[in-house]
């Protein structure tokens, strides 16, 4: 998707994310790209079956519009982990890497966004009336949220079995459903390059944690947890978009 084409400086391409509110809003003179998967009638023979088919499509873009490095890229959520899968396809290949930024790219790394990790939460949160009566009038609302969920997934879950044009309302969580078991086959790899990370506010334990597990990959990651900022679809707005953007400006205008 091309939603910038001229600049002074090196593209950005954003993998999933708003590519467009970061054009908008950048003050870095630069072309932006997004990258992601089109889904036409979204069929189940339509949609790519692995990680490297993912990877190898935007690749293909990606080098359509710039045939050497450096590269700069974004990832977002489930683009994040394509995002990285991406430089790690290029630094086999001899490329370089300007800039890779990952917004809570999508891994599963036990104690920090994982339903056992959020079980042993509630576990040890005091049971009072006060919390009682709290959580007691969102029970209803919580309940029908869910319901609706498992209804739209079983939609979804039949549309791809039958192989059957899916409707446009069901193809995102259809595009993510697909998806999600390729990515929980992606073991990350160690790099030795830098990186910045965004993530949602956080504690201290937990953003040592993932200090811990992103050393291990990466040269020097930077990790930005967003004060007030606790929801993952939040990221793409304000107070965490300017902050992203902020980033993405320092990474071409610190360059001679």
């Amino acid at each position: 998707m091309p939603i910038k084409t001229v600049g002074k400086y090196p593209p950005l391409f954003c993998v999933h994310g708003e590519p467009l509110r970061f054009a908008m809003h950048m003050k870095a003179d630069r072309p932006v790209y997004g990258l992601s998967y089109a889904y036409h009638v979204f069929r189940r023979e339509e949609m790519p079956t692995t990680l490297d088919d993912y990877v190898d499509l935007y690749l293909d873009d990606l080098r359509s519009i710039q045939p050497k490095g450096p590269y700069y890229i974004c990832g977002y959520s489930a683009g994040g982990l394509i995002a990285y899968a991406m430089a790690e396809k290029l630094l086999a290949a001899g490329e370089e890497i300007g800039d890779l930024m990952l917004v809570e790219p999508t891994f599963h790394f036990f104690g920090v966004n994982n339903t056992f990790g959020i079980a042993k939460r509630i576990l040890r949160t005091p049971i009072s009336i006060k919390s009682f009566n709290h959580y007691l009038p969102l029970l209803p609302a919580y309940i029908w949220k869910k319901t609706k969920k498992n209804i739209q997934l079983a939609l979804i879950k039949t549309y791809l079995w039958l192989n059957l044009r899916m409707p446009i309302p069901l193809r995102m969580n259809g595009f993510l459903l697909r998806l999600a078991p390729i990515m929980r086959q992606y073991v990350y790899p160690p790099m030795g390059i830098s990186a910045n990370l965004i993530y949602v506010n956080m504690d201290q334990e937990k953003l040592d944690r993932l200090q811990s597990h992103w050393s291990q990959l990466l040269d020097t990651p930077k990790i930005l947890s967003i004060v007030g900022v606790r929801k993952h679809l939040d990221l793409m707005e304000e107070p965490a978009l300017s902050q992203t953007i902020a980033l993405l400006d320092k990474s071409v205008q610190v360059q001679p």
